[in-house]
């Protein structure tokens, strides 16, 4: 088939390419693939930066020292948990994902405190991916070494009453 272009002639205008094959497969933003031991579909997060080497010290997210407000360059880890939750169908890719980029912002001066309020505002968890509650007290114990030792982070503190 030809399509009429403005100035030539396209030979096969809608011919499909395959990108991948094979039991994962990247999608958009979705790393998909077929779990051998139950046959489910499962997915997580795909960024393609993960697989360039040239992106490995780049940032996803504006500079510490951009003219943006803090809690709006902070905000950006919410808004990620976002898209993290929707991609993912297990609460452990979930994790993998917020921790690697968790550290990734704490590691170009994000304070690690708000990048963790952050976290724990997040209302949104799937209930499909388990309970909010138990994901962020994991979330928790892996960040531990980033996190301050005080009992206000080991409990969520009681509210005023």
């Amino acid at each position: 088939r030809t399509l009429q272009g403005a100035v030539r002639i396209i030979n096969m205008p809608l011919e499909l390419t395959n990108a991948s094959e094979g039991c994962s497969v990247h999608y958009l933003d979705y790393r998909v693939s077929l779990d051998p031991k139950s046959g489910l579909l499962v997915s997580k997060v795909y960024d393609k930066r993960d697989d360039n080497p040239l992106f490995l010290d780049q940032r996803s997210f504006p500079h510490r020292a951009s003219a943006l407000s803090y809690k709006c360059k902070a905000g950006v880890m919410h808004s990620q948990l976002h898209r993290f939750d929707r991609r993912s169908t297990s609460t452990r890719a979930f994790l993998e994902r917020t921790e690697a980029y968790f550290r990734k912002m704490a590691g170009n001066l994000f304070t690690p405190a708000s990048l963790f309020r952050q976290v724990k505002i997040y209302a949104a968890f799937s209930p499909s991916n388990g309970s909010w509650l138990t994901a962020l007290n994991k979330l928790r114990r892996r960040l531990g070494d980033l996190l301050p030792k005080t009992r206000d982070w080991r409990q969520t503190p009681p509210r005023p009453q």
